[in-house]
């Protein structure tokens, strides 16, 4: 398959493969206060009546299909404490607890917002409940009072 060099659009849809709008009911669109069937809601910026929430709380976006099977990202930034080590390799770490528990050890990245530019960042050990962070540099001075920048993806 070729690579893209740009965003979809109609060029790429084959003609029939809409459905016609005429061939929709949307009569219930024309009462105000009626979920619209053209979009979610009966305004633009809100949902339709039912039950569309899939359990998580507001840190926590879902992954997957619609019934809310598959994965789910949560992120943050949390900031180092005290610089450790000695020559050659100094650290400063940071527990994190996930707000929602995974099922099992996610993916977790992360990394060093708002880095001097000679710092990098690890997690270990990762867990199903959170991880430890750690910002590190061959040079004194770099790592504490960090930012670091996270990423868990899981289930």
């Amino acid at each position: 398959m070729a690579e893209r060099n740009r965003p979809l659009d109609d060029r790429d849809i084959g003609a029939g493969a809409g459905i016609q709008e005429s061939k929709l009911a949307l009569a219930s669109d024309a009462a105000a206060g009626v979920a619209s069937r053209r979009s979610l809601g009966t305004g633009s910026q809100q949902a339709a009546a039912g039950d569309h929430r899939h359990g998580l709380p507001a840190g926590a976006h879902a992954l997957g299909d619609a019934t809310g099977a598959g994965a789910f990202v949560q992120h943050g930034v949390a900031t180092t404490g005290v610089e450790a080590g000695g020559p050659g390799l100094y650290y400063a770490s940071v527990a994190i607890t996930f707000p929602v528990p995974y099922s099992a050890p996610p993916v977790l990245l992360v990394t060093a917002n708002g880095s001097p530019g000679n710092s990098w960042a690890a997690a270990v050990p990762v867990t199903a409940t959170g991880a430890t962070l750690y910002a590190e540099s061959a040079l004194s001075g770099q790592v504490a009072g960090q930012p670091l920048a996270w990423l868990a993806i899981g289930s």
